[in-house]
């Protein structure tokens, strides 16, 4: 497993989603890393837990997603699953 950093993962997980910000007419460029990817329509419930076995099965790292229910909301968005996943490593 190589080291990972937060700027190395979000450009991963904005490479992943590449095909998904097509389906919704956008550019990555168009998406915040800290955009809700699920309020804005990118990504739904199924697409949700695809990207999250992509990101696993890229990087090497099995994230908790328990431990994302910390008492505040969680925004599905690329910063938030990029230290997510920082958090498992």
């Amino acid at each position: 497993m190589r080291g990972w950093s937060d700027e190395t993962l979000q450009i991963l997980i904005s490479e992943l989603l590449e095909p998904k910000f097509a389906d919704a007419q956008m550019k990555s460029d168009q998406v915040s890393p800290d955009d809700d990817l699920y309020e804005t329509g990118i990504v739904d419930s199924y697409d949700i837990i695809e990207l999250l076995t992509e990101i696993s099965e890229k990087t090497g790292i099995d994230a908790d997603i328990t431990s994302a229910d910390n008492g505040k909301e969680f925004t599905f968005s690329i910063s938030s699953l990029s230290k997510l996943f920082l958090q498992a490593a």
